[in-house]
């Protein structure tokens, strides 16, 4: 099974933060930059202010075999194709299993085109064979008043013949473990130089990309955020959906030997160039 994304320009634009609140939970964040500073800490999400960064994560395409060899884990990136509002839907779900325990989050796309998504988050658990997670529209930013949704399906198979229900409804959905075929991606990253319009101070950024389909990223200077992300491949540039805050979607091009980023501000366009500072993927 492959990720595909539907091509748009690689252009963001960069935003000021306006706060950050510190939570504590289940993932841990991992702060790293040129130095390698691999020190945990709380996970950090800092609300910056929504900008149109046009790439986005299309459908999770079905493998062609019925069966394959089933995980030993929920921990990865799965998903599928759902016909919920139009035939062409696709979920993308970021999951993390600590024995019973599964928690995560996952992204929506919807068939009526890029931007059309939705993030959900929660946990749950797995209990005779069978997994369930609660999760909860986080993308309405309603507090209490965000639906919820369930997540269920039995373990130990792939693909995972799952059912999403909420508002009274269920659709059944295949879920398959996601393996982006873009090896020469993996490792983890970190901004080297940039050129153009001058870049804040104390500008650093770290991406990891893990072989099945997870991502990690860690940027400070003009936004501040340590975010879990799903990582895809689309031509020749990698596109990261992230878990929430700082930069939900994000596109770099890939050259032989580095990753570059565009980013329109205020006053003007920047060029930041990242190196490979390790093969290793490991993710907090």
């Amino acid at each position: 099974m492959c990720l595909r994304c539907i091509e748009r320009p690689p252009v963001c634009v960069d935003t000021q933060s306006t706060g950050c609140t510190t939570h504590t939970g289940f993932f841990k964040t991992l702060i790293m930059h040129t130095t390698d500073r691999r020190a945990f800490t709380h996970r950090s999400t800092c609300h910056s202010l929504a900008f149109p960064c046009l790439v986005a994560l299309a459908a999770l395409i079905v493998g062609c075999s019925s069966t394959e060899p089933a995980p030993t884990t929920l921990t990865g990136v799965w998903g599928g194709r759902m016909a919920y509002v139009t035939p062409s839907d696709s979920f993308a779900f970021y999951l993390e299993q600590s024995g019973a325990e599964v928690r995560g989050w996952g992204l929506f796309y919807s068939g009526a085109g890029p931007g059309s998504y939705t993030h959900f988050a929660g946990s749950g658990a797995v209990a005779g064979g069978e997994l369930t997670l609660t999760l909860t529209d986080v993308s309405q930013n309603s507090g209490i008043f965000a639906a919820t949704y369930t997540l269920s399906g039995p373990v130990g198979s792939n693909p995972m013949n799952a059912v999403f229900a909420g508002g009274g409804k269920s659709y059944p959905i295949r879920l398959r473990p996601a393996r982006p075929a873009a090896s020469d991606v993996g490792g983890t990253w970190a901004l080297a130089s940039t050129t153009g319009a001058a870049a804040p101070a104390g500008l650093l950024d770290t991406i990891v990309v893990n072989g099945d389909g997870r991502a990690y990223r860690h940027r400070e200077g003009d936004d501040v955020f340590a975010q879990q992300a799903i990582w895809s491949r689309h031509g020749n540039y990698l596109v990261l959906d992230s878990s929430g805050g700082g930069l939900l979607k994000d596109s770099l091009l890939i050259s032989a030997t580095a990753l570059q980023r565009t980013a329109v501000t205020g006053s003007g366009t920047r060029t930041e160039r990242y190196s490979r500072v390790s093969t290793s993927a490991e993710l907090p």
